[in-house]
C-alpha cells in the first residue's frame, strides 16, 4: 500500500486509488462479517434514511426560501408605489432598503446551499435504495438468482458510491471555480 502512495501521489491518482482501494476493503468487510438482515438494517435502511432526511431537510430550506423571497418581492414595488406622489418618508426608504437586503441575502444562501438540487438528489437516492430493497425482498429484476444478496451488496454499495463521487465532484468544481 505504501508503494501505492509513493508511485500515485505525485501523479494525483492517490485519492482515486485510495477510494477505490477502501470501497473493496469495505465490500469484502460486508460480505464475512454481515448477514442479510443486518447488512439492510444497519446499511442499506440507515443510508436510505439519512438520505430521506435530508431531502426533507433541503425541500423545507428550499419552500422556507423561496416563499420568503416571493413575498418581499412582492412587498417592495408596494412599498415604492405607495410613494408616487413624491412624499417619500425616512421610514418607507429604510423599510424597503432593508426588505431588498433581506431579498439579496435569501437568494444568496438558496443559490449557494442549493436546496432544491440537493433535495432531488437526496430524494432520488433514498428512492433508489428504497426500490433496490423492495426487488431484493421479492426476489425479482435482478436479484432473482441465488446470489441475490451479493448482488444487493454490489448494487447497493455501487448506488452509494457513485452519490459520494458525485458529491466529491460537485465540491472540487466548486472550489475550482471559487480559485478562477
Amino acid at each position: 500500500m505504501l508503494i501505492l502512495k509513493i508511485n500515485f501521489y505525485n501523479l494525483g491518482y492517490f485519492q482515486d486509488i485510495k477510494l477505490f482501494i477502501n470501497e473493496e476493503i469495505n465490500e469484502h468487510k460486508i460480505k464475512n462479517i454481515m448477514d442479510e438482515a443486518t447488512y439492510i438494517k444497519e446499511r442499506l435502511e440507515d443510508q436510505r434514511s439519512w438520505y430521506s432526511k435530508k431531502a426533507v431537510f433541503n425541500k423545507r430550506w428550499y419552500y422556507f426560501t423561496r416563499v420568503i423571497i416571493i413575498i418581499i418581492a412582492a412587498i417592495i414595488p408596494f412599498i415604492i408605489g405607495l410613494n408616487i406622489n413624491g412624499n417619500s418618508s425616512k421610514e418607507m426608504n429604510y423599510i424597503t432598503g432593508v426588505l431588498s437586503l433581506i431579498l439579496a441575502v435569501l437568494t444568496g444562501i438558496n443559490t449557494l446551499y442549493k436546496f432544491q438540487e440537493n433535495w432531488i438528489n437526496f430524494r432520488l437516492t433514498a428512492e433508489t435504495l428504497k426500490r433496490e430493497r423492495l426487488l431484493f425482498e421479492t426476489r425479482k429484476g435482478p436479484y432473482k438468482d441465488t446470489d441475490s444478496f451479493d448482488v444487493l451488496i454490489e448494487r447497493i454499495e455501487n448506488i452509494l458510491s457513485s452519490e459520494n463521487t458525485t458529491w466529491n465532484e460537485y465540491i472540487i468544481s466548486g472550489a475550482e471555480k471559487k480559485q478562477v
